[in-house]
């Protein structure tokens, strides 16, 4: 069993970081579309400042038994889990375990994303 996800993260000059995570290879188009039609997504980019950028990560964890078939927002539960445990011990995260590898990354700022581009 392997889940590919997808990290995104909404970061500003100023600190402002706001990030969730996506089963599936998110692209730009799914971004764009997200930042169309998904309310929360749309809130938290227009809470940041002009210079925000979004920062995508992609991700496959390769674990769990053959043939299970858990649902994402399970994995995304207990991957949030892991990194509330570990970040008081060594600061480490779910996606630097050695069962996930890093697939792919990419950055969109808000000029990239803006109207007519």
């Amino acid at each position: 069993m392997s889940i590919v996800f997808t990290e995104v993260r909404i970061e500003d000059r100023d600190g402002v970081e706001l990030s969730f995570m996506e089963g599936g290879c998110l692209d730009e188009l799914d971004i764009r579309e997200l930042l169309k039609h998904d309310q929360p997504f749309r809130d938290m980019w227009d809470a940041v400042g002009s210079d925000a950028r979004i920062a995508v990560q992609q991700y496959r964890f390769r674990g769990g038994k053959q043939g299970e078939e858990l649902g994402d927002e399970n994995h995304f539960a207990l991957m949030r889990a892991y990194d509330r445990a570990l970040s008081d011990e060594d600061g480490s995260t779910f996606v630097e375990r050695d069962d996930v590898d890093w697939l792919d990354d990419f950055e969109l700022t808000k000029g990239d994303l803006a109207d007519g581009k």
